[in-house]
């Protein structure tokens, strides 16, 4: 462990004190966010693995209750506000809170993970003269469960998401075990990847194939809207001054729907789609009775494909549909040609990414569905 760099050894510190035996999978997650190219991971997993069977008692152990009670001590009972001067972020506790808050400064920016509005800062050098920090109000974290929905408040970090969207939806769950490092699915946001209206966020998508809708919040007034609508071109949303996202509404999954969800990015873990495609279907007697096909990464929002829909809706569930609803993607679509990937290759990826959902349909045991491309 003394040869470890200091930060990659504390990977493997980690990695022991949260699991009380060896875990591969756990161990390979903690080091996904810390992509060295400078030594072999092999001697880390190596230490984490040994740190885990021979695990001692340490001051952290010793110390854990006393450490317990001071955390809960500092835990805010009002709104608080951290202030330099010409920068403030304010911290509020309640909706109701950031409500007011963000009525009174409309030019805030919002703040939760900060996974997106830090790049801002240390890439592009803006200032942000008020913040208003939102993961301390508790009713934005919660993921409540009803017959038909979920409700999950946006503030809800991506990590904590995972199992109640796993559990409805597996290929979901799939493509947040793809959704950049364990780290950042820690800080960053369900709310926040769909606000900041990145055409390549990859939960909008799968959100919008879903019928998932959100509600918007502005003073005591709220409006529910459908995912697909809240996007109106690059970066431009249907959210009007003062008003924040307050939940995420999913649809429960039916035995009917069938739905999958695949990812195309130059690596397979910790890396950006060059297109995130969504299928939900129902097929009744060999005809498809509805269909919901989105897609990042092809425009400039995340949107359906709508001409691709028309010509599955009523039609037989067979290659000849797939095909016709191949070319109608070039309708729906005229992607454009970045570093990630040339038009030509994201349009042709879409294609082929429908034609692997129909074959994955014809034969279930085939599972290969969030994929990268290289």
């Amino acid at each position: 462990m003394r040869l470890l760099y200091p930060r990659l050894r504390d990977v493997a510190v980690r990695a022991a004190k949260n699991s009380d035996e060896a875990d591969a999978h756990k161990a390979h997650e903690a080091l996904a966010g810390n992509l060295c190219r400078c030594t072999g991971y092999r001697p880390i997993l190596q230490a984490a693995e040994q740190s885990c069977c021979a695990k001692q008692p340490d001051q952290f152990d010793a110390r854990e209750a006393e450490t317990i009670a001071r955390l809960k001590s500092i835990a805010p009972t009002d709104i608080g506000e951290l202030n330099s001067g010409d920068k403030r972020c304010l911290v509020p506790l309640t909706v109701a809170d950031l409500a007011d808050l963000y009525d009174a400064y409309p030019q805030a920016r919002l703040l939760a993970g900060g996974t997106d509005l830090a790049l801002e800062v240390t890439q592009f050098h803006r200032t942000l003269p008020v913040m208003i920090y939102v993961g301390n109000v508790a009713e934005m974290k919660r993921i409540e469960r009803f017959d038909d929905r979920l409700e999950i408040g946006a503030a809800t970090a991506l990590s904590d998401c995972y199992d109640a969207l796993k559990t409805e939806y597996p290929d979901f769950g799939e493509l947040l075990q793809r959704f950049a490092s364990l780290q950042i699915r820690n800080q960053g946001t369900l709310g926040g990847n769909i606000g900041n209206a990145s055409p390549i966020g990859d939960s909008p998508p799968l959100l919008i194939a879903l019928g998932a809708q959100i509600v918007l919040c502005k003073g005591e007034t709220r409006r529910t809207l459908a995912i697909e609508d809240y996007f109106i071109d690059y970066r431009v949303t249907a959210r009007q001054e003062s008003e924040f996202i307050e939940k995420i509404i999913v649809p429960r999954a039916s035995a009917e729907q069938l739905f999958r969800a695949y990812k195309v990015s130059k690596r397979l873990d910790d890396d950006i789609s060059a297109v995130c495609a969504a299928f939900n279907l129902r097929i009744e007697n060999g005809v498809i009775a509805d269909a919901r096909v989105a897609f990042g990464g092809m425009a400039a929002t995340p949107k359906r494909a709508k001409s691709c829909e028309a010509i599955l809706l009523g039609a037989p569930w067979n290659n000849a549909t797939v095909e016709r609803a191949c070319a109608a993607l070039a309708e729906d679509f005229t992607p454009l040609s970045d570093f990630r990937a040339s038009k030509e290759y994201r349009l042709l990826s879409a294609q082929n990414l429908l034609r692997k959902y129909f074959i994955e349909l014809q034969t279930p045991h085939i599972e290969t569905r969030v994929t990268a491309y290289v």
